[in-house]
């Protein structure tokens, strides 16, 4: 099974639990044979590209490194996100953006879960279709995710789903908010959070930072842990799922505020996307160090 919170108190909890899971993983480019990374905070931020975003995967793709995406957002196909990104003059394959709705829809399928209810969006639905998935309103696995058009009915009805004897649940991914433009509004952490209180149960998650969506990321790479390295903005999902799945990370400071005290620390921390390439790009002519 995937992780599921320590408790109903905040998912900060299990963070510092997972923290502490893998041990102190040490960044040595040299060793590095592709590349995980964040978008959102990390290439682009409020829709427009970053500097030297372009640059970065100009690099990648001149020395042949590959590189996966990692999202928590389910709320679009791993096929809009390359259509976004080509938008910006960036070429990454669907194939290589792993989200949270697909890397769900690919756990159900290795745990034989054929059927599934869901409370998501449209792309969340299409991502779980795509794997040869059946919807139906009696399933036993129901599929938690968020909406922007979601209703208190929608609540009700996935309250009383999880209610019902036999009825097993995943959620995507456990954020408790989603910056837009003039603020924020509610992720899916808040709709777990409202669902676990009403019905007193616990529910995994499937995206960052469980390690699990990191190590289906490493297998589209066809590399090992310590080969790859993992950039981010976010220290509770991109570090903390690195660390416990054995990634060294690079946590960049484009995103995400960034907590003066955090439950684990990267192996490296950098101001931007452009300060990784430069670090990559010495180790690519062996000079490389942390």
């Amino acid at each position: 099974m995937p992780h599921g919170p320590l408790s109903r108190r905040p998912r900060r909890l299990y963070a510092r639990r997972l923290a502490g899971a893998g041990g102190e993983v040490v960044m040595e480019w040299s060793r590095v044979r592709g590349v995980l990374l964040d978008l959102d905070g990390v290439i682009y931020r409020s829709g427009a590209v970053l500097p030297g975003a372009r640059e970065f995967f100009r690099v990648l793709a001149e020395h042949g490194l590959p590189c996966c995406a990692l999202t928590n957002n389910a709320r679009a196909t791993p096929e809009a996100y390359e259509r976004k990104l080509a938008g910006m003059g960036i070429e990454l394959p669907a194939a290589r953006i792993v989200t949270a709705g697909s890397a769900t829809a690919e756990w159900l399928v290795r745990h034989s879960h054929g059927r599934f209810a869901m409370l998501g969006s449209a792309p969340l639905r299409e991502c779980l279709l795509a794997r040869g998935l059946e919807e139906r309103a009696d399933a036993d696995m129901l599929i938690i995710g968020i909406d922007a058009d979601l209703a208190y009915r929608d609540l009700c009805g996935a309250v009383n789903h999880l209610l019902r004897p036999g009825t097993q649940a995943v959620a995507t991914n456990a954020d408790r908010l989603i910056p837009v433009a003039g603020g924020y509004e509610p992720e899916c952490g808040a709709i777990i959070a409202f669902l676990e209180y009403a019905t007193g149960r616990l529910i995994p998650t499937i995206g960052k930072p469980n390690p699990w969506i990191f190590r289906y990321a490493l297998e589209q790479l066809g590399i090992a842990p310590g080969q790859a390295v993992m950039v981010g903005d976010t220290v509770d999902t991109d570090i903390v799922g690195a660390r416990a799945a054995g990634v060294p990370s690079v946590l960049v400071e484009t995103g995400s505020p960034i907590p003066r005290v955090t439950p684990v620390a990267p192996a490296l921390r950098l101001p931007d996307i452009r300060a990784v390439t430069e670090r990559l790009t010495a180790a690519l002519g062996g000079t490389g160090t942390a």
